[in-house]
């Protein structure tokens, strides 16, 4: 085929999209001049056939796949048989396997541990053991906020479609099925389980984490802050198994096999017999499976003296079988970034050999991050200028030092612990070293940017552009220059576009049981924060605490302010000192520049207030007291403060309550105030009105008065309110009163995180984050 084979995978991964997009008739048109394309490039006619024959199976079997992929279980299933698949994951007191029911069906099986023995029980609990499970099944959530990440979508994508919460450990009842268990699958599961397990017992804390990744291709023991380092700072492909590993690994094989005796062509049978192996133990993450896959492909190639074939074919016939094996790789920013950056970097081959080692480094680094620039900021929205310097620099330390060393160090502690530790710490000093200067350059932000997530459009625009770059690499000319501008031009199109947009937006997140609102105004002229959401934390002992609390701030507000490319916050609005209000408000401030913060007004602050207070000064962000009176005006639209008076009590009495004008709509924030706040805030205020309205104290029975509801005549409210909440908020009776009113209601517990956007010409539109007639049930 010699390359044409590129043009085959492009057509079959664009006709699996097509079926994903659910036959999207806007993708559709999008995909048919490709389609076409690829086929014009393609000069055989034989060939010509087998891709139009090729499009049409993937057509078919991704269709059919995703018709299939149904669950056929009943909700209200209180006990299931299954069969475990995969070894324990425990974070603190929660464990989770994967397991498959005698139906055949996919399922999670979540478990809260008791009490700190019941560790030790967890290696009985291995692939290819059946158990008897008491408990309740439970849907997986959808993304409940805008471009969030959706955990039903990733399970849909495995074939799982529940998550069934077991009650304990004593009602597992388990037994051996030698049919499974003698399996050689469930067999390497079981060793790479021991295996992360022996690095988690056996070797310094610091060093846990990265090698486990490089030898397994298992993040759970590296610090989740230096996982959000490695991701954020655009090195994070340094922890996936790809091939760098399946280099090393072949290559250390076929030396030892060529010493002992073997033949070239042997050696290669047995490689081509051990590589599957590996790819189990290495996770078979996709960027394995392809390099694997690869590799397999080249001794296959080698040992039967098959007619040499290019290496973009050999990469195409890899992307083709996975994709008909499981379509859902598609999917998976894993297998987009292995993919493009491989056939990249294969385009510019030539140029990379013909230079120096120094040169052919820095080379590498440039392509890489080039071609898969596009990928990141479509997933992760943002993208370092930092990234290349730390490629230059990471890329020969992980290679040359530290992934032949985490594995050297490994094998010689299975033979001789005492041995391996006297080069385990300082190469855990090593890590331990590099890592907290990641994570204090990305607490920085220093060269940090926010783009914000580009449409279709812009992403194949940019896509394209790259690849005619890396196509015409080796030719010297005008159109090569001409793709490199149109994918800076795209680039800084997407940073500056929001600063064109004439329409406002104020989104009410789905942070769980709290709140927080991002306001954007035309233009860009201005964007403020109205509290960051929190979580209660409950103490517990050290074996049953969590990697990572939940904190709204960091898991939600950011992302979503990231997915808009909002880089800087003029104000975050802290309505009070409640938890679930200010407790997100730190992680906004470390991933954001915030030019001001503004507290409500009072005469005496609480100790946790003070703390957080000084947590904000420390920080050189302002923080400004206010109160009723206080005013803004920005760019025509106005901003008023109405509460506190600031000789409230402290807590949901004083509220800060504001007032706004945006595009001609008129909006009222109310923080937690309750009924008597209210009829104090009429007594000031008694022609106040607002066509929308935060409905106060997230529904809560002791706001939302009549006399209060009556003289604002909203058209609209908003209630954000966590699902399955402990105070069962809102209360019926506050729905019934907006009801009654005919007061249109949009709750974040039913509908997750809520978008009103005022156009150019003052019409209104409000979307949710969570589709119509997805429900939720509170067992």
């Amino acid at each position: 085929m010699k390359g044409s084979g590129i043009y085959l995978c492009i057509g079959s991964a664009a006709a699996a999209a097509i079926v994903f997009s659910d036959w999207n008739f806007q993708f559709v048109c999008t995909a048919a001049p490709l389609f076409l394309f690829c086929y014009l490039r393609i000069p055989q006619v034989s060939l010509k056939i087998i891709y139009l024959i090729l499009i049409l199976l993937i057509l078919i079997r991704t269709e059919l796949i995703e018709q299939l992929n149904i669950s056929k279980m009943d909700s209200d299933t209180t006990s299931v048989s299954a069969i475990i698949k995969s070894a324990p994951l425990r974070n603190g007191d929660n464990v989770k396997w994967t397991a498959e029911t005698k139906s055949g069906e996919k399922i999670i099986i979540s478990l809260n541990l008791q009490k700190k023995e019941e560790i030790e029980q967890l290696n009985q609990f291995m692939p290819g053991i059946e158990c008897n499970w008491k408990g309740k099944l439970e849907k997986p959530i959808p993304a409940v906020n805008f471009r969030a990440f959706s955990y039903m979508d990733y399970l849909h994508q495995h074939q799982i479609h529940w998550v069934f919460q077991a009650e304990s450990l004593d009602h597992g009842s388990c037994a051996i099925k030698d049919s499974k268990i003698s399996q050689l699958k469930e067999k390497l599961l079981i060793w790479r389980h021991f295996g992360v397990d022996w690095i988690e017992s056996n070797f310094p804390v610091p060093l846990q984490g990265i090698s486990a990744a490089l030898i397994f291709g298992d993040r759970q023991l590296l610090e989740p802050e230096t996982e959000i380092s490695y991701q954020s700072l655009g090195i994070i492909h340094l922890l996936a198994v790809s091939g760098m590993h399946v280099g090393l690994i072949t290559g250390c094989i076929l030396i030892i096999l060529l010493r002992a005796g073997f033949t070239k062509e042997n050696a290669a049978v047995v490689l081509i017999c051990f590589l599957p192996i590996y790819i189990i133990l290495a996770g078979a993450a996709p960027s394995v499976v392809r390099a694997g896959g690869m590799a397999i492909i080249f001794m296959v190639i080698y040992r039967f003296r098959l007619n040499s074939r290019h290496a973009v074919d050999v990469l195409a016939f890899t992307c083709i079988v996975m994709l008909l094996c499981n379509p859902y790789y598609l999917l998976q920013v894993g297998f987009q970034l292995s993919f493009i950056v491989s056939l990249c970097l294969m385009f510019s081959s030539k140029l990379i050999l013909k230079s120096n080692i120094p040169m052919s480094l820095i080379i590498v680094t440039t392509l890489a991050q080039l071609a898969s620039l596009p990928i990141i900021l479509y997933h992760f929205h943002e993208f370092s200028l930092l990234s290349f310097l730390l490629n230059l620099l990471f890329i020969p330390l992980i290679t040359i030092i530290v992934l032949p060393a985490s594995f050297l160090l490994f094998f010689i502690s299975l033979i001789s612990l005492p041995l391996a530790d006297l080069w385990l710490q300082p190469l855990a000093d090593l890590m331990d070293a590099l890592h907290l200067g990641l994570n204090r350059i990305r607490q920085t932000r220093f060269l940090q940017v926010p783009a914000g997530q580009p449409a279709a459009p812009m992403i194949m625009i940019m896509s394209f552009s790259i690849l005619y770059v890396f196509k015409s690499s080796e030719r010297k000319g005008k159109l090569c220059t001409y793709a490199l501008s149109i994918v800076t031009a795209s680039l800084l199109l997407q940073i500056f576009l929001p600063y064109t947009d004439n329409k406002a937006y104020v989104t009410f997140l789905d942070v769980g049981q709290g709140d927080s609102i991002v306001i954007e105004l035309p233009y860009r002229k201005a964007v403020y924060v109205i509290d960051g959401g929190g979580a209660l934390t409950f103490p517990k002992e050290k074996w049953a605490e969590r990697d990572k609390l939940y904190d709204p701030g960091e898991q939600i507000v950011v992302p979503f302010l990231k997915s808009r490319g909002i880089r800087e916050i003029d104000t975050v609005i802290v309505t009070h000192g409640d938890a679930d209000h200010y407790g997100g408000v730190p992680a906004v401030t470390r991933e954001t520049k915030v030019r001001k913060i503004l507290y409500g007004r009072s005469e005496k602050f609480e100790s946790k207030e003070i703390k957080f207070l000084a947590e904000m000064s420390n920080r050189g962000i302002p923080v400004f007291e206010t109160g009723d009176g206080d005013a803004w005006l920005e760019d025509g639209h106005q901003f008023k403060v109405l509460a506190p008076e600031g000789t409230e009590s402290s807590g949901n009495a004083r509220s800060i309550v504001l007032a706004a004008e945006i595009k001609g709509k008129s909006f009222l924030f109310t923080g937690d105030i309750e009924e008597q706040e209210e009829t104090q805030l009429l007594k000031r205020y008694p022609y106040i009105q607002a066509d929308y309205v935060k409905v106060a104290h997230h529904g809560s029975s002791t706001s939302s008065s009549e006399a209060f509801l009556d003289q604002i005549g909203a058209k609209t409210a908003f209630i954000s309110a966590g699902r399955c909440n402990r105070f069962g908020h809102p209360g019926e009776d506050v729905l019934s009163k907006l009801d009654s009113r005919n007061i249109k209601v949009f709750q974040t517990k039913e509908q997750g995180a809520v978008r009103l956007t005022i156009r150019a010409d003052d019409k209104v539109s409000i979307n949710a984050a969570v589709p119509a007639g997805v429900q939720y049930e509170c067992k």
